[in-house]
């Protein structure tokens, strides 16, 4: 005889790409089963269906995209259907955390380590065909074509009017010769910019001291030209405008936000405070301290650093988003780069992933594992260990 099977209630967060709606390719609406409730795919739910397999059991599925935050004593999300036994299990993209492990039990991390980091929207500059002017100021480009105008008309003065020219010297007179007809002249102080070079130069002394003169002119600004571009190339490739944490809570020109009452949110929540602390420990402990004790608390810089203070008061008056996609749809609304969200490391990595115009800035930090959790005390915790 087959077991009879169980029946759970199985909670789970949707956020790509662990848990999203199936989406009917032809009408674009969510699809539904035998229910009329809407179906998901992803990650946890092939992770949920495994477990169904092995552990012989039936399962309802409550979706939400909140994972569970601690408000005014009272949970919600994911950790509040838990604690209220309104779900069985759940299983998401949930941390492990000491505070919600208070409340719930954690199985064995599925997942051994996740984290924050920070999204940005890759800068977006319309495309320019003739960008490579930009190297050189517009004075420079008038000067150049001023001096090609002068030497022009100079070398096709002195071609005229010198005795000594290849039009009029008779030395070569019955000899091929080039004649430096203003035509002629244009076209050889053009090709002079040229690796090919301006070909035959001019025959008298006057026109080959000019000639000299001029192709020094020329090399200086070919020179100036190639290494302003190269400089130009490069700067614009390294330019990003933030590469950490540290350097996005130091400047004011970024705005940054994260999910309100999310896992980020309660993370920069907890250092602020735990900042918040020190300080009033540093602070008791001075004014406590003997007379005869307190020059060894005498610094030039305060010790301990109001980095996450900034970080949250910044984070708060940018307005924290009411979930990941507000987040990342503010991203690509800044095209200048000048707005970051900072999430869950998995999850922002799968949309750079899928959307070209987004960039990951820095370093995963605060990492944390992913677990599936249970009721406390429940009985499921050690059988799903096992597993």
């Amino acid at each position: 005889m087959h077991p009879v099977k169980r029946f759970f209630r199985i909670g789970t967060g949707i956020t790509e790409p662990f848990a999203i709606p199936r989406i009917n390719t032809a009408t674009g609406a969510e699809e539904l089963d035998e229910n009329n409730e809407t179906t998901y795919a992803g990650y946890c739910i092939d992770f949920i269906n495994k477990l169904a397999h092995e552990m012989n059991f039936d399962y309802k599925l409550v979706a939400t995209s909140v994972y569970g935050a601690r408000i005014n004593g009272t949970w919600n999300g994911l950790v509040g259907l838990l604690v209220d036994s309104k779900v069985d299990i759940v299983v998401a993209s949930l941390t492990m955390n000491s505070e919600r492990e208070e409340f719930i039990d954690f199985v064995t991390p599925y997942f051994l380590q996740s984290g924050f980091v920070i999204v940005m929207r890759k800068k977006a500059e319309a495309t320019k065909m003739f960008k490579f002017l930009s190297v050189l100021k517009g004075e420079v480009w008038l000067t150049i074509l001023g001096v090609i105008a002068i030497t022009t008309l100079v070398i096709t003065f002195i071609e005229h009017y010198s005795p000594y020219s290849g039009k009029n010297f008779r030395k070569w007179r019955n000899r091929p010769c080039r004649h430096f007809t203003l035509k002629e002249s244009f076209w050889f102080s053009l090709t002079s910019f040229t690796p090919a070079g301006g070909g035959e130069a001019p025959k008298s002394l006057s026109a080959k001291l000019l000639v000299g003169s001029y192709w020094i002119f020329v090399a200086l600004m070919v020179s100036t030209f190639i290494a302003n571009l190269a400089a130009f190339l490069t700067v614009e490739r390294m330019q990003t405008p933030i590469q950490s944490l540290d350097e996005l809570s130091k400047q004011t020109f970024v705005k940054y936000t994260v999910v309100n009452g999310g896992d980020a949110y309660n993370y920069f929540s907890n250092m602020k405070n735990a900042e918040e602390i020190l300080f009033s420990l540093w602070k008791n402990q001075t004014i406590m301290a003997k007379h005869s004790d307190i020059s060894q608390y005498r610094v030039w810089d305060y010790p301990v650093k109001e980095r996450y203070n900034d970080i949250f008061n910044d984070i708060e008056n940018a307005t924290p988003v009411s979930s990941a996609e507000e987040g990342f749809n503010k991203v690509l609304e800044h095209e200048q780069s000048d707005f970051a969200f900072i999430h869950d490391a998995l999850e922002i990595k799968y949309r750079v992933f899928r959307n070209c115009h987004l960039t990951v800035v820095g370093d995963t930090f605060a990492e944390q594992p992913y677990s599936v959790a249970v009721q406390k005390g429940s009985h499921l915790n050690e059988e799903l260990s096992r597993k």
